[in-house]
């Protein structure tokens, strides 16, 4: 590993290593939120088991909470529905800046043209699951992929001193 200078725990097995901890805390969530257990707020979140139910998700309308809007208004209203977007949309923000810095650099190559078309739908596809799963997952979410875009971003800047500028010029359009 030394003479190649690569590290074996660069790869997935982070990744790896969180996917326990993440269905941990799904489980754990979902069964305080059908027990009616949690129903204090975590700073702007009314509820780190909402805004969706078991019953809801085993259903297929972990988004129900959503829709359908009646007499102009979401079911929960719009200041608890608003406060739930927002880890959703910092997920898709923090996914898709991860996934532009990580990705090599463009090529013409047809079987690189679909990979690079699933990088791109990757983060919505991940915001559309924090939509249906209770918000304490996606605030776990949310601060690994924050934590991983910083690390990113401190091992860029140290390491290529032009990579700032990139960043800024080109990534944040």
């Amino acid at each position: 590993y030394k003479l190649s200078d690569v590290d074996p725990l660069a790869g997935c097995l982070p990744t790896l290593v969180t996917i326990p901890v993440w269905i941990g805390l799904y489980r754990a969530l979902s069964n305080v939120a059908n027990e009616g257990l949690l129903t204090e707020g975590f700073f702007w979140i009314p509820s780190l088991a909402g805004p969706t139910t078991i019953a809801a998700r085993q259903s297929g309308q972990g988004i129900s909470w959503l829709f359908p809007f009646t007499d102009g208004h979401p079911p929960l209203g719009w200041s608890d529905t608003l406060a739930y977007l927002v880890l959703p949309v910092l997920l898709v923000i923090s996914q898709y800046v991860s996934s532009q810095v990580m990705q090599p650099p463009q090529n013409n190559d047809p079987s690189q043209q679909g990979a690079q078309a699933v990088v791109k739908f990757l983060p919505l596809l991940i915001g559309y699951f924090a939509l249906s799963v209770p918000s304490g997952l996606s605030l776990y979410w949310c601060v690994c992929f924050t934590d991983f875009n910083l690390s990113l971003f401190r091992f860029f800047s140290f390491n290529n001193k032009s990579f700032i500028i990139t960043f800024f010029m080109v990534y944040l359009e």
